[in-house]
């Protein structure tokens, strides 16, 4: 995958997007990897009860949206996570722009 937000998107786990005359409407997620999904809304229910940041972004949004939506946007947030540690690992040169002395080669990117 070329970024996080590609690997998100292939796994459906991108919130969906529905506007209709300027006013912005809740829109469905596509229907992704049952498993992979599973794994991820597993992960943060478990995490939404931890003194983390994925645990305050969980009680940051439930207040405003409900569980189950956001047990989705946390599942995207360990996605990104995950797809940040396995293509950023200190001490692996890939390509020509390695960086020596094992620091990350990839930038961060929002």
């Amino acid at each position: 995958m070329g970024s996080a937000r590609q690997l998100a998107s292939w796994a459906s786990m991108c919130p969906g997007n529905y506007e209709s005359a300027g006013v912005q409407r809740g829109g469905r997620t596509r229907r992704g990897s049952p498993w992979l999904r599973t794994a991820l809304v597993g992960s943060a229910r478990s995490a939404s009860c931890t003194n983390t940041y994925l645990g305050a972004q969980y009680r940051r949004l439930a207040a405003r949206r409900g569980a189950k939506r956001v047990f989705l946007a946390v599942g995207h947030t360990i996605l990104g996570i995950v797809y940040a540690r396995r293509n950023c690992r200190p001490g692996v040169r890939r390509g020509h722009n390695a960086a020596p002395h094992g620091r990350p080669t990839c930038p961060i990117r929002r």
